[in-house]
């Protein structure tokens, strides 16, 4: 005894329900998991794989693809998502500096992954009607 963490069969013959861990912020509540149908899981799957599959069968060049991902990708992981999560957790008061930076945050950051999804589909582009030179 005596450490931070407790082995699972503690938990359980302590009484702990094993939903308990997902329960919301304040103790009680629904769990957060969403109920899934089997076939909406199959769809789902389905169509992310049917899309990843057009994907690689259309675009040949496989440094495009990573292009785009990149532009959009970084920018929702590094900006909107980190603003995304403290807005959820609600530990910012309404009308405080805090709150207004962190929607500022969110904002520039779908305002960022626009513009560099833009600048990478405008060099597709120009680089598909001009011939290209290596340097």
């Amino acid at each position: 005894g005596g450490g931070l963490a407790a082995p699972l069969g503690d938990a359980a013959a302590a009484g702990a329900d094993a939903g308990s861990a997902r329960r919301t912020p304040t103790g009680g509540g629904q769990p957060y998991a969403l109920p899934q149908s089997r076939t909406r899981h199959f769809l789902l799957t389905f169509i992310l794989t049917s899309l990843s599959l057009l994907v690689a069968l259309v675009v040949p060049d496989i440094s495009t693809v990573f292009q785009l991902m990149g532009g959009t990708a970084s920018a929702f992981v590094c900006f909107v998502l980190p603003a995304a999560f403290a807005l959820k957790l609600g530990y910012l008061e309404d009308g405080t500096a805090a709150k207004a930076a962190t929607w500022g945050l969110a904002i520039g950051g779908v305002a960022v992954g626009v513009v560099s999804t833009a600048v990478t589909v405008q060099g597709i582009i120009e680089k598909d009607g001009a011939p290209t030179t290596q340097c």
